[in-house]
């Protein structure tokens, strides 16, 4: 069977169960294992025998098993101590060797999600893992390269040249890099030249390529294709793949509610943050009403929606969450409201920076006084008025979703 025959769903699970009990030993099976981490999206594709033969693998002890559980606790987040077991099984897995899940710690001890912001680990493990040969940490360095990251200055013609010298090293075929080659040249040249780029890393199975081509349709100053068809011929395509930002834009393009409501649930299902946050604010929107046990029902709805978006790093959807705790549309208790904004600042929300600022000046949050002091103080801005929120700009792992 052809790699283009085969949706990513069965590539990704079955690279996954072919690949793992071969495993250290084989270095071809080991490249193919952790490429399926690379892409955070495909973390949502894994299915139950494999999730099971990867619990299995882990509790024998085996580092590259632990590794892809803490990639999959830390992108889904499926329990409530998911983070917790991430940064066991991953500072398990290198210690032991993976050199990936040292650089899968550097967004965690960026954004603080192991307890405490730190800058300085994440920064030196760049640099480790570099050293390791670990793909992961090259795209960390190409999307500082190309984006200006953590006060990297851009450097385009270098990123393009170290993209270069990775294709050569692994192959035409390594999709990995065929993506971020796409990525140099969009920023070098434009769209058009980095478009059949995308388009063949998608026919490889990326589904982050496959979010940018819907974009490539032309549209007109509207922003409304000129060709309604085809837009619709390459969502549809995406849907195919699973790709969840072609769930949510399909979704956008239909009129019966119940219709919209699913294709967008399932977008979340998949990790969509914009679906996440349009189903939160449609159930805020409609719990506005007198009936109190309806609006209660709305409003947990809203919630609902609104913490799968922040599981996925949405900062959005956590000043909505924190502005539902703070309204006291919901009971939720201030503890839980602080530890939003404090969450909220760490993904530089400036909302949520100042309302953290605020709140230390009032003399509460001082259990995170070290943090507020060095990193959110400096931030802070008494003229900041609240604009439209639309996510535009790519993350410090170059693509366009919410989570890293």
């Amino acid at each position: 069977m052809k790699r283009n025959n085969v949706t990513p769903r069965t590539l990704i699970n079955a690279a996954i169960q072919e690949s793992l009990p071969l495993l250290p030993e084989d270095k071809k099976a080991e490249k193919r294992y952790l490429s399926v981490f690379l892409e955070s999206d495909n973390l949502f594709l894994l299915n139950e025998d494999t999730l099971a033969m990867l619990k299995a693998y882990a509790e024998k002890g085996n580092p590259h098993a632990q590794y892809a559980l803490g990639r999959y606790h830390i992108i889904v987040q499926p329990e409530a101590d998911s983070v917790e077991q991430a940064e066991r099984m991953y500072t398990y897995a290198y210690e032991h060797g993976v050199a990936d899940a040292g650089a899968a710690m550097m967004g965690p001890l960026k954004y603080g999600m192991f307890g405490k912001i730190d800058v300085t680990r994440a920064k030196d493990l760049l640099e480790e893992t570099l050293e390791k040969g670990s793909r992961l940490a090259a795209m960390k360095q190409l999307s500082n390269l190309l984006y200006g990251f953590d006060g990297v200055e851009q450097n385009h013609g270098k990123a393009l040249t170290i993209i270069n010298e990775l294709i050569e090293m692994d192959g035409e075929d390594d999709v990995v890099w065929m993506e971020w080659k796409a990525n140099a040249l969009f920023d070098i040249y434009g769209a058009e030249t980095a478009l059949p780029y995308y388009e063949t890393a998608a026919k490889m199975g990326s589904l982050s390529a496959m979010y940018v081509l819907p974009y490539a349709v032309e549209k007109d100053e509207d922003g409304e294709p000129l060709d309604k068809k085809a837009y619709l011929e390459v969502l549809k395509r995406g849907m195919e793949m699973e790709c969840y930002d072609c769930f949510y834009q399909y979704a956008m393009t239909l009129e019966d509610e119940e219709e919209v409501e699913q294709m967008l649930k399932k977008a979340v299902e998949l990790g969509s943050p914009q679906a996440a946050r349009f189903l939160g604010d449609y159930y805020r929107q409609v719990g506005d009403i007198e009936d109190a046990e309806l609006r209660e029902y709305y409003y947990q709805q809203a919630w609902l929606y609104y913490s799968a978006g922040a599981r996925y790093a949405s900062k959005e959807c956590m000043e909505r969450m924190y502005d539902m705790a703070d309204e006291q549309v919901l009971l939720v208790p201030e503890e839980r409201k602080n530890v939003i904004a404090i969450v909220g600042a760490r993904r530089e929300s400036q909302k949520l920076i100042n309302a953290v600022v605020d709140a230390y000046k009032q003399g509460k949050l001082t259990e995170f006084a070290a943090e507020i002091e060095q990193y959110h103080l400096p931030k802070y801005d008494a003229e900041w008025m609240e604009e439209d929120d639309e996510d535009d700009e790519p993350d410090d792992d170059g693509s366009y979703d919410a989570y890293a």
